[in-house]
């Protein structure tokens, strides 16, 4: 989401939880 770009880009690079 670009207004939330930096949880965007946490979530890309943390571990997934989606399995």
């Amino acid at each position: 989401n670009a207004h939330n770009f930096p949880l965007d880009l946490a979530a890309i690079q943390a571990p997934s939880i989606n399995g």
